[in-house]
């Protein structure tokens, strides 16, 4: 028999294993107060909007403002109306490659969230842990 007379097989590589730690993300717990008071004092408000929409309206102002930037929701049992809070991360544990750019994007987060103290370690909620 020659090779020609057999199908040539396909070898799939093994999925990459799931991590084993806990997903964390780095960075500034917000509530939607913040958010809409941010929103506000950045004229990002229009006449006859809602806060939801004031929210989307400040996200897409950040986003262009803060490199790196991922929004995360944190289960928050104070916020007795959402139950969660935003959590504006810069980076988180299962991309290395972003912890080294923390140092040198941290001074323009503070200054456009007007945030004096460094980020911190968060869990999110499970709704906004990727998938891998």
């Amino acid at each position: 028999m020659s090779t020609s007379e057999h199908p040539v097989l396909t070898v799939a590589r093994p999925a990459a294993r799931a991590a084993t730690h806990p997903f964390r993300v780095y960075g500034y717990k917000v509530t939607h107060e913040w958010v809409w008071k941010f929103g506000r004092d950045h004229n990002l408000e229009k006449p006859g909007i809602s806060e939801d929409t004031l929210e989307s309206a400040v996200f897409q102002f950040l986003m262009f403002r803060l490199p790196g930037l991922q929004r995360h929701f944190l289960d928050d049992p104070s916020d007795t109306e959402f139950g969660y809070s935003h959590c504006l991360s810069i980076a988180n544990n299962w991309n290395p490659k972003k912890i080294p750019l923390v140092d040198s994007r941290l001074e323009q987060w503070k200054t456009v969230l007007g945030m004096e103290e460094k980020p911190r370690w968060y869990i999110p909620t499970r709704h906004t842990i990727p998938r891998r």
